[in-house]
This record gives structure tokens, sequence and C-alpha cells, in this order.
């Protein structure tokens, strides 16, 4: 997917989009690997947030809460 459709798709611009997927990358939520002239992304779902209150919970915790609630 491109990150045009992506931010298309979340109601986001373009730039919202490249600076979170950026956040992600070095804080190493997102892995960014460079094929060609594109980009292949993978999330470590079972990293701990950094912040001491949060650090057991992991990113696919967060992730399931917000697909079950529907992200609402």
């Amino acid at each position: 997917m491109r990150l045009v459709d992506l931010a298309r798709d979340m109601d986001l611009t373009e730039r919202s989009v490249r600076l979170l997927i950026g956040s992600l990358g070095r804080s190493e939520f997102l892995h960014i690997v460079k094929a060609g002239r594109n980009n292949s992304y993978q999330l470590d779902f079972e990293r701990e947030l950094p912040h001491p209150f949060e650090r057991q919970i992991s990113l696919r915790k967060i992730i399931d809460l917000a697909t079950i609630t529907g992200g609402e």
C-alpha cells in the first residue's frame, strides 16, 4: 500500500503519515526495510511502550483493543 493511499484511508494527510512512520521507526516499533525504490514496513507487536507506567502493555494489546472496540 502506498503512503498516500494509507493517508486517504485513515483520513490523514500524507505528511502526517510520513511523520508517524518516522516516529515509529525511531522508537523501534516499526522496522523499515529498503527494497530498491520501495520500503517494506514491519511492526514489532511485542515491543513494550516506553513510558514506565505503560511498560506492561505491548503494541499487540493496544491493536487488539482498538480492533475489538472498532477503533473508536
